[in-house]
């Protein structure tokens, strides 16, 4: 217990000097750029974005973030793996661009900070390359009616669904990014990554009297089942997503979502087909600076042959967040479980990493907005929790810096 106290005054400390330099460096702004004038003022603190016109009738708009991170990892003494990789990272390097034209319109999204992994857990330093993200055009006769074909985030998991720029915490709960070979054991998480394919949905929420009532949204969505920047199918057959929520307003949305995905793992003829299907139930409210979700997610792996058992894994999370009034500090909380393997096969196949692979992780944040920049500081520790039989020394500080444009 001593040694928890410790890290969390360290911890204390930490918080205290990122924001008091995020203060200084806001309060080094020459007051006649703000003094006087409110409505210049409030055109600062906005994130910018770049409206163009080009000369064929397209309204485009250009934004983007840049993010860089500082991790620092326990150190286990048992696994020298964990935690001797601390440093820097650039988290994301994102540039973005939507066109609009009358009822069509595109999205075109590259990150150009994405790490290629290696796939060998023992080399964990992989080059940074440029990928591609959102790329898909779309057809939007009706306010409730938007019908994209491209690469998109398949509508299941709302953690992976928020946008990046958004999200309350550094990273997503371990129940949707898993776990990272130099955090701890390797796990994947519950999230989906983007896929090609075609989508039907509602865009923004379809209210049925005013923006402050019950509304709706869906979201439907047939793919490759395959990763993003592939360019072929893994085989023949189809991916099925289905998502809706029910809205009261700005403050309530109550969703869910379920998706089937026949699977062929490896290359041929050492490949195996799996079918994968999954639900998720999720729940956010938010009211003045108070913001509090939350979500649960399943999914089931089912090989075709016995080579492989049968696995369910599930998890769940659920976070809160509140940005104080005063000086604009947002303090936030978040509890996330996820056991990858629930329920696997009969007791027979059962074994000792699958019955103790379960984890909890609690993650204290706190963040802060710059009034005068589109700038957002992060700092978070994480306090991991793995089961008794497989436990380790692996907590986690991140600090970031996020700016927007």
């Amino acid at each position: 217990m001593s040694t928890f106290i410790t890290r969390l005054i360290a911890f204390s400390i930490g918080l205290a000097a990122f924001v008091s330099a995020g203060n200084s460096f806001a309060q080094d702004i020459d007051p006649e750029m703000t003094d006087g004038d409110d409505e210049a003022e409030d055109k600062i603190r906005e994130v910018p974005s770049y409206q163009l016109t080009a000369v064929d009738g397209w309204n485009l708009e250009v934004s983007g973030y840049l993010r860089t991170r500082y991790t620092r990892i326990q150190n286990d003494p048992d696994i020298e793996q964990f935690g001797r990789h601390d440093g820097f990272t650039l988290e994301n390097a994102r540039l973005e661009i939507n066109g609009e034209y009358d009822d069509i319109g595109f999205r075109f999204e590259i990150d150009g900070a994405v790490d290629r992994v290696s796939g060998n857990p023992d080399m964990p330093v992989a080059d940074v390359v440029a990928r591609l993200k959102d790329a898909f055009g779309y057809y939007q006769p009706l306010p409730w009616g938007r019908l994209s074909i491209g690469q998109f985030e398949p509508p299941f998991d709302v953690a992976e669904l928020r946008p990046t720029e958004e999200l309350l915490f550094v990273s997503q709960p371990v129940v949707s990014r898993g776990v990272q070979g130099i955090e701890g054991y390797n796990v994947e998480g519950l999230s989906i990554a983007r896929q090609v394919g075609i989508r039907l949905d509602s865009g923004e929420p379809f209210y049925f009297q005013s923006d402050y009532g019950p509304g709706v949204s869906y979201s439907l969505a047939v793919t490759n089942g395959q990763s993003a920047n592939k360019n072929l199918n893994d085989n023949d057959k189809l991916a099925y997503y289905g998502r809706a929520a029910f809205h009261y307003g700005p403050w309530v949305k109550l969703g869910g979502a379920a998706f089937l995905n026949d699977r062929t793992i490896g290359v041929r003829p050492n490949s195996i087909n799996r079918q994968e299907t999954g639900w998720t139930a999720d729940l956010t409210l938010e009211y003045a600076d108070l913001t509090v979700s939350g979500n649960l997610v399943q999914t089931t792996y089912e090989p075709e042959i016995d080579v492989e058992s049968a696995r369910t894994a599930f998890g769940w999370h659920a976070q809160v967040g509140y940005e104080e009034p005063y000086i604009g500090l947002q303090p936030a909380y978040r509890l996330s479980n996820f056991d990858p393997s629930s329920s696997v096969g009969d007791e027979d196949t059962k074994s000792l990493v699958f019955e103790n692979d379960a984890l909890t992780y609690h993650t204290f944040g706190l963040n802060y907005d710059l009034e005068q920049y589109p700038v957002r500081l992060m700092v978070n520790y994480t306090v991991t929790g793995e089961q008794q039989q497989r436990q380790l020394k692996n907590d986690r500080f991140d600090a970031l810096v996020q700016l927007e444009w």
